[in-house]
């Protein structure tokens, strides 16, 4: 679609046909995640595959500048667009752009106050759990990462699964439900909280097949504290 459209369009069109539950679902998450950073004060923070910088975008609108983002994704072209418009959202946000893999990140233990991640982790598919343990490894305090989340008992996860292999996509649903996401999150040595701060039942979205029609999802955070 970027290549089609460019990054502008692209965003547009997601927005757009994007059911106004999920988007509500994502609001959320960026309140709780900036509110966390904020009463914590937190200075030195990494958002963990940034993807089209939704979360990074939330922060410089409202940030007071006094907190330095470093964004990551595997795309340089999407940190190149969320650079352009970060610097005409707020210009005086500290804010820096490396392009690496979430699964083994460039930076040293507790490099950061906290890492952070709007449903970008979750998209890792198999290296999930990796980026979860390289996130809490550079961060001093935690890690926060809101999920979009299925019920254990989701009727639909047999066909859907069926469907993912016919189609030769190595993904299990069953990846995504509450007990699969707090399994991934509880790390040996380190405190598990989870806060489920939005509750609904998925309508079609022609973009993702995450959360699935019909049947209840959550946005949940997973904040996995040292």
């Amino acid at each position: 679609m970027e290549k089609e459209f460019g990054f502008d369009e692209m965003n547009k069109r997601i927005k757009e046909s994007t059911p106004k539950n999920e988007r509500k679902a994502t609001d959320k998450a960026n309140e709780y995640i900036l509110n966390r950073l904020t009463s914590n004060n937190y200075k030195k923070v990494i958002d963990i595959a940034s993807g089209r910088g939704m979360l990074a975008r939330f922060i410089a609108k409202k940030t007071n500048n006094n907190l330095e983002l470093v964004c990551t994704d595997l795309s340089l072209a999407v940190l190149i667009y969320d650079r352009k418009k970060i610097l005409e959202i707020n210009p005086n946000m500290k804010c820096n752009y490396v392009a690496c893999d979430a699964s083994n990140l460039p930076f040293k233990d507790n490099s950061f106050d906290s890492a952070v991640s709007l449903c970008g982790i979750q998209n890792m598919m198999d290296l999930m759990q990796k980026g979860i343990e390289e996130s809490i490894r550079v961060a001093k305090q935690e890690l926060i990462n809101s999920c979009v989340t299925i019920k254990d008992d989701n009727p639909k996860i047999e066909s859907i699964n069926n469907f993912m292999k016919d189609n030769n996509i190595n993904y299990d649903f069953n990846n995504a439900t509450e007990s699969a996401y707090e399994k991934y999150h509880d790390l040996n040595n380190h405190k598990l909280k989870i806060d489920k701060i939005f509750e609904d039942v998925a309508v079609k979205n022609d973009n993702d097949m995450i959360p699935v029609e019909g049947e209840p999802f959550f946005m949940n955070v997973y904040r996995v504290i040292k």
